[in-house]
């Protein structure tokens, strides 16, 4: 049974039971941004691996790093889903039975969700919880239409957080991911027997900074084409790689720094007890 009312929190979402159901999910999540008038969506994803750190992502990060945010959880597990949902907040339950399926999901959720979302106008925030921060951080809209966290101090992007205004470009290049990350679908370009080139961070990457900084995406280096391009040498992989990835209009994008957006483990700069206490700084 559905509930409506916006008073009582424990009826404002039921279990989400049919395994998989995005739409659902999202109904859910619209349900809920309308009790509270929001129009932006934190979404997150994990297994009962980071169960130590579910009640401070619900209240340390998405309380007070994002609150003006609604919590939405992609659950790998029944156990994860089960918190989740126990905690009010809509979970889309993806069972992994094995680190194949794992993948194959954590691909699939990152541009098929947004997307979603994008589509119904909302802002969307994205973190996985190797993410952490403990207040919100400085994101340069609506200058930039997709700020995203940096790979260490590498040029390279690190998907692990970004967040994304809905514009007509953002829709276009989450649609144009969604359709080159199909399993189904040959691709043209890459290495269909090495899973690193189909890395959706890889493809992110190039999808977002296009041509003009191809030397610094991984995909285009040397030892990507090497490995990834199936004989084609770089210009033609880039090519190829544009044409099916790359919206026409360029992205307004940027970097959200390493220093102020970290993932763990943060190479023993803080320790694993100072960072697992909700009230570091």
């Amino acid at each position: 049974k559905e509930h409506n009312n916006c008073d009582n929190k424990n009826n404002n979402i039921f279990q989400n039971s049919y395994e998989g159901n995005y739409e659902k999910w999202v109904d859910d999540i619209e349900r809920m941004m309308k009790c509270t008038d929001k129009r932006e969506v934190l979404m997150g994803m994990c297994s009962k691996e980071y169960a130590w750190r579910f009640d401070e992502f619900i209240d340390i990060t998405a309380r007070q790093g994002f609150p003006s945010a609604q919590l939405a959880m992609v659950s790998f597990d029944q156990a994860t889903h089960a918190y989740f949902t126990l905690h009010n907040v809509p979970s889309l339950l993806l069972k992994s039975e094995s680190t194949s399926d794992t993948y194959k999901y954590v691909k699939e959720s990152k541009t098929k969700a947004p997307l979603m979302f994008l589509r119904k106008g909302w802002t969307v925030y994205f973190s996985e919880m190797d993410i952490f921060w403990r207040s919100t951080p400085k994101l340069n809209f609506p200058a930039k239409e997709f700020i995203v966290s940096q790979h260490n101090y590498h040029p390279e992007m690190n998907i692990g957080f970004y967040a994304v205004r809905s514009t007509s470009n953002t829709i276009a290049l989450f649609k144009r991911l969604l359709s080159y990350l199909d399993e189904d679908k040959v691709h043209p370009v890459l290495n269909k027997d090495d899973p690193l080139c189909h890395h959706d961070q890889k493809l992110m990457d190039v999808a977002v900074r296009g041509v003009s900084e191809q030397q610094n995406v991984w995909l285009l280096s040397d030892m990507g084409v090497q490995h990834c391009c199936n004989g084609l040498n770089r210009d033609q992989c880039a090519n190829i790689l544009v044409e099916k990835l790359v919206p026409s209009k360029p992205i307004q994008w940027e970097y959200l720094p390493y220093d102020i957006m970290p993932h763990y483990p943060l190479s023993g700069t803080i320790s694993d007890e100072k960072l697992r206490n909700p009230g570091m700084a």
